[in-house]
């Protein structure tokens, strides 16, 4: 087992329960804190695409399912699955949708099509999802485990002044 600690703020801590030390983290300029962030998920979470355009219409969709028809036509064995997350969903619905997909043989490549209104932990849930691997529904305890194999497209809409992407924090 690995644990990545990725700092970006000054004064930041990271609390070991096991040995009851705290151990301070310097904050990393924003190029080096990219460049980890983009080296670890290479490597240990999977393929993560985002997808935006300043205008309604501008092709989001098409570029998704063109990117995957062209790793198809080399090849590459996934099974698309589209995925809605919108302001009604939860870790929970979201773990049900993506579960319904766990244990095939082949690899998936999820089209995560985000809604103009999102939920207040949407960020919270896309980071266990997407950089943790693992997302959890609190009410029943089932588990999703995000498998290397998979690709991810999320799909961010545009909006009024770029508000959605910016709550998820893609500029």
């Amino acid at each position: 087992a690995q644990l990545l600690m990725v700092s970006g703020k000054p004064r930041q801590v990271l609390l070991n329960s096991l040995s009851g030390q705290m151990v301070e983290l310097g904050p990393l300029d924003q190029k080096s804190l990219s460049a980890s962030l983009a080296h670890a998920c290479k490597k240990w979470c999977g393929e993560t695409t985002c997808v935006s355009s300043n205008i309604n219409g501008g092709g989001k969709t098409h570029y998704v399912l063109s990117q995957i028809g062209m790793r198809q036509a080399q090849n590459e064995r996934f099974a698309y699955r589209r995925v809605p997350y919108h302001e009604s969903s939860t870790s929970g619905s979201l773990v049900a949708r993506l579960s319904k997909f766990a244990g095939t043989r082949e690899k998936n490549a999820f089209h995560i099509d985000i809604g103009h209104i999102i939920p207040a932990n949407a960020n919270t849930c896309l980071f266990e999802l997407l950089i943790v691997g693992v997302l959890k529904n609190p009410e029943t305890c089932a588990v999703y485990a995000r498998s290397n194999r998979d690709v991810y497209y999320l799909e961010i809409p545009n909006s009024e002044r770029n508000k959605t992407a910016e709550a998820l924090r893609f500029p």
